[in-house]
């Protein structure tokens, strides 16, 4: 064998195994070329499901939400029993249709029955307790005016006193008293001047017998005498008086001010005792007044709670038990034979079903984009062909935390979608799906969402050709769920390959 002959083999060995990667490649370049831009990673297991034509004209941006239909007009069933312990005995079937006056709930009497006889009694002994309380205070005011009286006329008879006193019997003391000054004036100066007589008399009788003489001396010493008596008796005069104004006066005056002083305290005393009394006695009645409207208003609402014992339906409808107004992080109560009532708690409601509306929490990153009178398309997923229009009608000022007491939780807005159009299959409690139209735009060329797709930061779509489909980068502008805008790359009237995403279904 020769030497070249294995090389020759190696040689023929390359050249097959080229042969077949060539065919391999070119197999896998032609496959790539019909099949579409297959070896993204966006479109990895994507199939072509319809060829759409681009259109010029106007689509909605819309926000896609989830919510709850409920009655715009509920009629509230409430226990009007204010007594605490109340205990359902009878209930109707939730969910049920039922007819005006028909029962709802009963409510068991007994207990009530009870309070009801023994506020009898109470306001039967609290209306005597009155009566002896309300006689009483009659004879009290009655005791309270003679002690009184007797007071002032005490006051009265002081002060009159008083002032007679001040007002006549001083001047009468003090006028006595000056006149008795005068009279002894009077006096001294008549005897002064008969004394002065008898010495002019003695002086001019020197010639006269011893007897006369001695008769004229003693006429003069008796004169003396008389002088001595009257300036005697006009110092006794000045004495008194003045022992009146300084003594006996202000004696007498302030043993008066203090009769009437003591008197007048003593009226007072007598009309602030005669008050203390009249006020406790009048409280007594006041309290007494308290409990007998205390008593009889405890019996008219035991009276009136044993008139709402039954809860009946005010008008014909489906009554469902719960309190639909509760806040949404609140458990609902289970309403059930043994269960204790709240007074006016809302034990049950009959919606109107000819009107509703849609409660949707608006996520904190959509409130600058929804606003009030936005147009909406609602549909639900119990009635699959039902689609009705609405528009937001309110909207909460303020946001709260999807859990009241997570303040990490996310921040919602509370809001209310109104809607015209009615079903009778439409029920309160049912999921809505709400689409918000929050902006329209128009005159664009626009494609389905499924017609674009993303590959290494770029945006591309198929246009479908009978020879070969042609992948297009394009620029996109704005979006909704179901459409794009296209601001680059195709124009209307082109047709492009919508892709269904694997596994979606669609």
């Amino acid at each position: 064998m020769s030497p070249e002959m294995p090389v020759s083999n190696f040689k023929s060995k390359l050249v097959k195994r080229a042969f077949i990667l060539g065919l391999v490649a070119l197999v896998c370049i032609v496959f790539s070329a019909f099949s579409g831009p297959g070896n993204g990673d966006e479109l990895s297991g994507d199939t072509v499901d319809k060829i759409y034509t681009v259109t010029r004209g106007e689509f909605n941006i819309t926000v896609l939400m989830d919510g709850t239909l409920d009655a715009i007009k509920r009629h509230d069933l409430r226990c009007d029993v204010r007594w605490n312990d109340k205990i359902i005995s009878q209930i109707a079937k939730d969910g049920t249709y039922v007819k005006k006056g028909d029962v709802i709930i009963e409510i068991d009497p007994e207990p009530r029955e009870k309070d009801r006889e023994r506020h009898a009694m109470e306001l039967d002994e609290n209306q005597k307790e009155l009566a002896v309380a309300l006689e009483d205070i009659s004879m009290i005011r009655a005791s309270n005016l003679s002690s009184i009286s007797a007071a002032a006329d005490r006051y009265r008879t002081a002060q009159e006193a008083y002032q007679k006193y001040m007002e006549l019997e001083y001047d009468q003391k003090r006028r006595t008293l000056f006149s008795e000054i005068d009279k002894a004036k009077i006096s001294l100066a008549t005897m002064e001047q008969t004394l002065s007589d008898a010495k002019d008399s003695r002086s001019s009788s020197q010639s006269m017998e011893q007897a006369e003489l001695d008769k004229l001396d003693a006429a003069v010493e008796q004169a003396e005498s008389k002088v001595n008596d009257a300036a005697k008796a006009l110092r006794n005069a000045e004495d008194n008086l003045r022992v009146f104004r300084q003594y006996d006066h202000p004696q007498k005056e302030r043993s008066l001010t203090e009769a009437v002083n003591q008197a007048r305290l003593s009226l007072q005393q007598s009309v602030v005792q005669a008050r203390g009394k009249d006020v406790q006695a009048e409280r007594k009645v006041n309290w007494l007044k308290k409990k007998v409207v205390s008593a009889q208003k405890d019996l008219d609402n035991a009276i009136k709670d044993l008139e709402c014992m039954t809860i009946t339906a005010p008008v014909d409808g489906i009554v469902s038990f719960g309190n639909p107004h509760r806040p949404h992080w609140r458990e609902p109560k289970e309403f059930k034979v043994g269960t204790q009532l709240n007074y006016q708690e809302i034990v049950a409601t009959i919606p109107d079903l000819s009107k509703f509306q849609v409660t949707i929490d608006v996520p904190e990153e959509y409130r600058s984009r929804v606003k009030l009178g936005q147009p909406a398309m609602l549909r639900s997923p119990a009635i699959p062909n039902l689609k009705m229009k609405g528009e937001v009608a309110e909207i909460a000022p303020m946001a709260e935390h999807v859990i009241s007491w997570d303040k990490g939780s996310p921040k919602i807005y509370r809001t209310q979608i109104s809607t015209d159009d009615a079903d009778k299959r439409m029920m309160p409690g049912m999921t809505v799906k709400v689409e918000i139209i929050v902006e329209t735009v128009k005159d664009a060329v626009f494609v389905p969402v499924e017609a674009v797709y993303n590959r290494e930061g770029k945006t591309y779509a198929v246009l479908d050709s009978a020879v070969k489909p042609q992948e297009v980068e394009v620029k996109t502008g704005r979006s909704s769920i179901h459409f794009v805008e296209i601001l680059e790359g195709l124009k209307a009237d082109d047709k492009v390959q919508l892709f269904r995403r694997a596994g979606s279904g669609k």
